[in-house]
């Protein structure tokens, strides 16, 4: 499915996804939005309760591409994060091998989960209540932040890499 420059779609309830693969350019919202294919998103992707993907086809978010709700729940088997992510309420990515995050932002209202193989930081990952961590490696160079309001757990055999 293509959602081209300029495109709406847009659902006053659910919106359901599947088949071979998104790309959306233009603006997709609803109250819940559910999808288990591979995401291309250099738009808006914006749910008012929750956004959902499953499978393990990779998440893309370009420089341009805001992903947003109250719950955001992404898993898959990478996730670039060029863009802007965001749970209001809570966070949840699942990456199967890598996440990257930056050069924009990763937040959460409330608690932020991450669970991958490795994370590379490369701008900000936040959130207000708390962060959990279940990672292999985890790469936070100098002028990158990861704040925690709240606990800050690392679990796994985690190698952290550091600037100074």
């Amino acid at each position: 499915m293509k959602n081209d420059a300029g495109g709406v779609i847009h659902g006053g309830g659910a919106i359901t996804i599947s088949g071979n693969k998104l790309s959306n350019i233009g603006s997709l919202s609803g109250v819940a939005l559910s999808f288990d294919v591979p995401l291309e998103n250099e738009g808006q992707v914006r749910g008012s309760q929750e956004i959902t993907k499953t499978g393990s086809g990779p998440i893309s978010n370009s420089k341009s591409g805001v992903i947003l709700s109250n719950c955001t729940k992404l898993h898959s088997s990478h996730v670039d994060n060029d863009g802007y992510m965001e749970g209001t309420n809570s966070c949840e990515i699942h990456a199967g091998e890598d996440l990257t995050n930056g050069p924009s932002a990763l937040i959460s209202g409330g608690i932020l989960h991450i669970r991958a193989h490795s994370l590379t930081n490369r701008k900000v990952i936040a959130a207000r209540s708390g962060i959990i961590l279940h990672l292999h490696s985890f790469s936070n160079p100098t002028g990158t932040v990861l704040y925690s309001g709240g606990d800050l757990t690392c679990r796994g055999n985690t190698e952290l890499k550091s600037g100074k």
